[in-house]
């Protein structure tokens, strides 16, 4: 059954089988009836097909999971959407599938224009990633708790006021590594970083803490004009301390004293705020 897609198709088939032909990307047209009108020859080689390619409907021609992918494709899709699958295949290929609508000028639907991608390497470098970040964080747990554990021993211990002030900051560091090896894990575990309800002021007084011996090395002062009530925000406690460590920082090496001044927005009143 030819449908007028694959009748406009059959004239302009030379042309677009040339432009597509050395495309690294696979091309496939296929009707509403789910024959395909089109199959560049990258499309074929992922796909598996035989050349010649039997007369008849893709999805019959193909294995799970891409026969129901496929086979979807006959279905009238909602105006102006794509479909995007990612499928992983039997021999472990990974492919990233787009799938949009073709229409006429009268609006109807005539068809579809798959775009796939074979993402195998990328997915086999991001396990490799994933493997090596996994590991090592595992192997930072045991050596991070013994010397926390130490540290904290020596802590209340008799020590004189600077030997005190000195580990009582390594005791901060300690825990703020111990920290960040648990939110790899815990991120690699889930696939996604997940917010943290932290106490502003708190991160700003822990990054002023791990910057005191440099802040007392060059005699500088610091200005803090906070209040004392808690302000709490969600987001990555490590990425605000990084943020306010970095600002912290250029003043010191400007060699000039630091105030630090900071606003909190309410989100209900962040428009009339910005305003003003």
């Amino acid at each position: 059954m030819h449908t007028e897609i694959s009748t406009q198709l059959e004239v302009a088939h030379p042309v677009l089988d040339a432009i597509t032909r050395q495309m690294d990307a696979g091309i496939a047209i296929i009707d509403t009836d789910g024959y395909a009108c089109l199959l560049n020859r990258t499309a074929k080689q992922m796909l598996r097909l035989r050349e010649p390619v039997p007369r008849k409907r893709l999805h019959d021609l193909l294995d799970e999971p891409l026969c129901s992918l496929f086979q979807m494709t006959t279905r009238r899709m909602p105006t102006h959407t794509a479909w995007i699958k990612e499928v992983t295949l039997a021999n472990q290929q990974v492919l990233h599938i787009s799938i949009s609508p073709i229409y006429d000028t009268d609006g109807y639907q005539q068809g579809t224009v798959s775009i796939l991608q074979d993402v195998t390497p990328f997915r086999r470098l991001e396990h490799l990633r994933t493997e090596s970040l996994t590991r090592i964080a595992q192997q930072l747990r045991i050596p991070v708790a013994t010397i926390r554990h130490v540290l904290e021993s020596l802590e209340v211990s008799e020590l004189n006021d600077q030997q005190q002030r000195l580990t009582h900051l390594a005791v901060r560091n300690i825990k703020r590594l111990s920290r960040l090896v648990n939110q790899v894990l815990e991120t690699i575990s889930s696939g996604e970083l997940r917010p943290r309800r932290c106490e502003i002021f708190q991160c700003l007084r822990d990054v002023l803490d791990l910057l005191s011996p440099d802040i007392e090395r060059y005699n500088l002062s610091v200005h803090m004009e906070v209040d004392e009530q808690e302000h709490h925000v969600y987001g990555d406690p490590g990425k605000i301390e990084q943020l306010l460590l970095h600002l912290i920082e250029m003043g010191i090496q400007k060699r000039s004293d630091v105030k630090i001044q900071t606003f909190l927005l309410d989100s209900t009143n962040l428009e009339h705020s910005s305003e003003r």
